[in-house]
């Protein structure tokens, strides 16, 4: 996805996970903290919204900001 974006899955581990989406990754902090990340968790902040791409639409969140736990 784009060079300074970041595309991840979210799960807690007990269903399918969720699709977010972060713009502009790289132009700040936020990307490489949530790249770097490992398996560390993070209360996130964003909205949803539907993803069309490739004939699929797909529920994903895109991310505005985050905080580790």
């Amino acid at each position: 996805i784009g060079e300074s974006h970041l595309k991840l899955t979210l799960s807690d581990g007990a269903g399918p996970g969720l699709d977010a989406i972060l713009f502009g990754a790289f132009d700040g902090p936020l990307g490489p903290a949530l790249e770097n990340s490992g398996h560390r968790r993070f209360h996130l902040a964003g909205r949803l919204e539907l993803n069309h791409w490739n004939g699929r639409t797909r529920v994903q969140l895109r991310v505005e900001d985050a905080a580790a736990v």
